[in-house]
């Protein structure tokens, strides 16, 4: 590539603060929960963020042996008491916010787990219903029946939001290329080394930029599939200006 077509290019960019938060749940407490993802909004808020991703059930932990019959005490419907909580958080702080939930079906005792996009009016813009449901987990939550890809558009960027453990699927990721998606915000809980490799390979392939939020490791991945910053402290934000 020539060095002063990249540099124009760089000039042009569209820059969008983001931030992907590193939030280690307390196992069944939403009102606890609630509190820690106000504080961080509102810390990110001063930052002039305009868009904060939370992991994989954020609102209430993941570990469902643990929690046992009060899974469905901290799960709720969409929308629902839960989600009313989270919007005056998003309408406050005035930006798109990312949270991963536990959600209640219309059929009794079925769950999903589910990413809800919240925008910075409060609005629901968006929800995403994990496709690929780990062995274990199948025992608590049914994967997603519609199977879609769901988008957002922020500020002329159109973005694309996806669980880590779907990201194994690289269909997606052409699909997403298609339809020319710039960033993929991304909510994760746990993972190894296979799984990284899994969400940097799809970054390569969906020629977009990604953003995760981990309760291990937080990290943004360019579209050559290389992670460009990271962190892994326990609730500590990754604040990030992404070019587009």
């Amino acid at each position: 590539h020539d060095p002063e077509e990249k540099m124009r290019c760089s000039m042009n960019e569209k820059k969008l603060k983001c931030a992907a938060v590193n939030f280690k749940s307390v196992l069944g407490d939403t009102e606890k929960n609630l509190e820690k993802i106000k504080e961080i909004c509102a810390k990110a808020s001063k930052e002039n963020v305009k868009i904060i991703c939370f992991p994989e059930f954020a609102l209430c932990g993941q570990d469902a042996d643990q929690l046992g019959l009060k899974l469905f005490e901290v799960s709720d419907t969409i929308p629902g008491c839960m989600t009313k909580l989270i919007s005056e958080i998003a309408k406050s702080c005035g930006l798109y916010l990312i949270v991963g939930m536990s959600q209640k079906s219309q059929v009794p005792g079925r769950l999903f787990d589910t990413q809800v996009v919240f925008g910075p009016t409060g609005e629901i813009k968006a929800t995403y219903q994990k496709i690929h449901i780990e062995q274990r987990e199948l025992l608590y939550w049914k994967g997603s029946i519609g199977k879609e890809i769901k988008y957002f558009d922020v500020t002329s960027v159109l973005t694309g939001i996806l669980m880590e453990s779907d990201m194994k699927c690289l269909k997606t990721a052409e699909r997403m290329k298609q339809q020319k998606v710039k960033l993929i915000l991304v909510s994760g809980y746990g993972g190894d080394e296979n799984r990284k490799k899994e969400v940097l390979n799809f970054a390569k392939k969906s020629g977009a930029k990604l953003l995760l939020a981990n309760p291990k490791e937080s990290f943004l991945v360019d579209t050559d599939g290389v992670i460009q910053a990271s962190v892994s402290g326990e609730d500590e934000i990754l604040v990030t200006e992404i070019g587009m």
